[in-house]
């Protein structure tokens, strides 16, 4: 089939709360829950209304500000499957920094099934990205995350129609509370201990999350990866591995029709969105030039 007839289906489902109709009164527990994905289409679709219930937290000894310090490598880029997969080898590179750094301390952490191998932590101290309720963990002293979790642009898209959630509204959500959930599996959850507790994160953005949920310190540790801005060719971000192969098949058919706009090209604007469209022939400008200046050279 060609590329520009075909596509990655995607859909996901939101739990409709009409099943609790029944009941009088109905109390939702979570961390954040206010700002999940459910709250908000609840309150949007069905005008479901919520109250605060206020009880008694537990105290700590020492206050997590005091425990924490949250390490992390990245200024300009955050977390992706495709930053990770990158030239400089940044989990490859980041986590043989981490081991070095904890010593003969185990570091718990957590990655990505499909990039699990490049981490270079013992296998024994994975465990996955979403681990809510485990209490078996809290000797770990030192904790890593090097996991991927942001939201498609057909997640994005229809949970803004949906629900009027925005892109960081649902990275918080989807990722940086799953983090959040994964550092509190260590001595953290641990209301009575004072031991000193290490995060490895690989973003600042990651980090701020954190230290604004715990506090803490956050060092940024220099010259383990490339930190450099991203070089988005389109003001809606990078290209995903179907848009790149979509485009490239677009690419090669204006060379051999001979146009330097894919508009140009019988059916292309029934089958290319404005993006793709953007994306087909700003490509093609660059590559043009660039074989021209080899040429000249």
């Amino acid at each position: 089939d060609s590329p520009s007839d075909s596509g990655v289906m995607e859909f996901f489902a939101i739990t409709a709360p009409l099943n609790l109709a029944p009941f009088t009164a109905v109390r939702l527990l979570g961390d954040e829950a206010m700002k999940s994905v459910t709250v908000r289409a609840w309150s949007e679709k069905w005008d479901v209304q919520f109250e605060p219930i206020d009880f008694e937290r537990r105290k700590r000894i020492i206050p997590t500000a005091d425990r924490v310090v949250i390490k992390y490598v990245s200024d300009h880029r955050d977390s992706s499957i495709t930053r990770f997969h990158e030239g400089d080898m940044p989990l490859d590179a980041w986590s043989t920094w981490v081991k070095q750094d904890a010593g003969q301390d185990p570091v718990l952490w957590s990655a990505n099934d499909r990039l699990k191998a490049k981490v270079k932590l013992d296998l024994a101290d994975h465990i996955s990205p979403k681990a809510h309720g485990r209490n078996d963990l809290q000797h770990y002293k030192r904790v890593a995350w090097f996991v991927a979790m942001k939201a498609s642009k057909f997640e994005i898209a229809t949970l803004k129609e949906v629900c009027g959630l925005s892109a960081q509204e649902l990275t918080e959500w989807r990722e940086y509370n799953a983090m959040y959930q994964f550092v509190m599996r260590c001595a953290l959850r641990d209301f009575a201990s004072s031991v000193p507790v290490v995060i490895y994160v690989f973003s600042r953005n990651q980090a701020q999350y954190l230290n604004e949920r715990l506090g803490g310190r956050i060092e940024k540790v220099p010259g383990i990866v490339i930190d450099k801005p991203s070089r988005c060719i389109d003001v809606e971000g990078a290209m995903t591995d179907a848009e790149r192969q979509k485009v490239s098949y677009w690419r090669k058919k204006m060379a051999k029709a001979g146009v330097s706009n894919v508009r140009d090209l019988p059916g292309a604007s029934k089958k290319l969105t404005e993006r793709e469209t953007r994306l087909v022939n700003v490509t093609f400008e660059r590559i043009a030039l660039e074989v021209e200046t080899r040429r000249a050279a």
